[in-house]
């Protein structure tokens, strides 16, 4: 028996690597360890890029057929961007390329796609044209930008860090209804340690991921302590993926992470 037709509106994405803390690697600082504008941007754009390979990556194989021209338009990054972030994607294992040249363009594999058990579901129509999946129009229309990813720019540390907790929600997602809920629930201790983002960047983060209209939020219990938010499991929704709240009666707004936490002043580099 056939194993049924993937589901078009999301994209397959190995998980271990992000859940075991390797997003570390994807760092703001640079040899003489200070904060710096190269080193963030590289870094953004290499997981931009990833994240583009996996949503053009077959299903069965992990394989993606593309191209420069086609990865620019999807990251909205230049090629000479594309091509320094293929590179570091490859060095840290992430990829491989094939050296050989097709006459569709390059063939690249996304690593741990058949070996790792488990897997991450990047809402790849919600990604693409920011609507939901009652309104995905995907396998009638092409559509070639990852509109949702350009918002994360250039030359700002929260973009990075934004990023970063975005593919850890993604991984460290439950399993779907009926053997889970499907929402991530973590804590802004357990972020901070697999991401390597500071717990006092958390909360502007998930801000920011919230305004993006990439996540919804509802906070955990308090259990009659009185800690910080840095240390409640809180419960993050991503969108797209056609996901509910089942039966949660600690309902916060859609902003609350604002509010609890004052988002601190973008971040730059200096």
């Amino acid at each position: 028996m056939s194993s049924p037709k993937p589901d078009l509106r999301w994209a397959k994405m190995p998980n271990r690597w992000a859940m075991s803390g390797e997003l570390a690697n994807f760092g703001e600082l640079n040899d003489q360890g200070n904060v710096d504008l190269v080193a963030i941007n590289t870094s953004l754009a290499a997981l931009k890029v990833y994240l583009a390979i996996c949503t053009r990556a077959n299903y069965k194989t992990g394989i993606a057929k593309t191209t420069y021209p086609e990865l620019c338009d999807l990251v909205g990054h230049s090629r000479n961007v594309i091509a320094r972030s293929l590179e570091v994607l490859e060095s840290f294992g992430y990829i491989r390329r094939d050296t050989g040249k097709t006459r569709d363009g390059s063939l690249i594999y996304v690593e741990k796609w058949l070996e790792d058990e488990g897997f991450a579901k990047i809402p790849k129509s919600w990604l693409y044209q920011g609507r939901g999946p009652k309104q995905d129009q995907s396998s009638e229309h092409k559509v070639t930008k990852l509109v949702k990813l350009k918002a994360f720019g250039f030359n700002k540390r929260i973009s990075l860090q934004a990023l970063k907790i975005y593919i850890l929600l993604l991984t460290m997602r439950n399993r779907d209804y009926p053997k889970g809920d499907g929402l991530t629930v973590i804590s802004y201790d357990n972020i901070a340690d697999r991401t390597g983002v500071g717990r006092h960047a958390v909360s502007p983060a998930i801000t920011l991921l919230m305004e993006m209209n990439l996540i919804t939020f509802r906070s955990g219990n308090h259990g009659g302590n009185d800690v910080m938010d840095f240390d409640r499991t809180n419960r993050y929704l991503i969108k797209g993926l056609n996901v509910r709240y089942q039966g949660l009666t600690d309902v916060a707004s859609p902003h609350a992470p604002a509010a609890r936490v004052p988002a601190q002043p973008e971040q730059t580099a200096h």
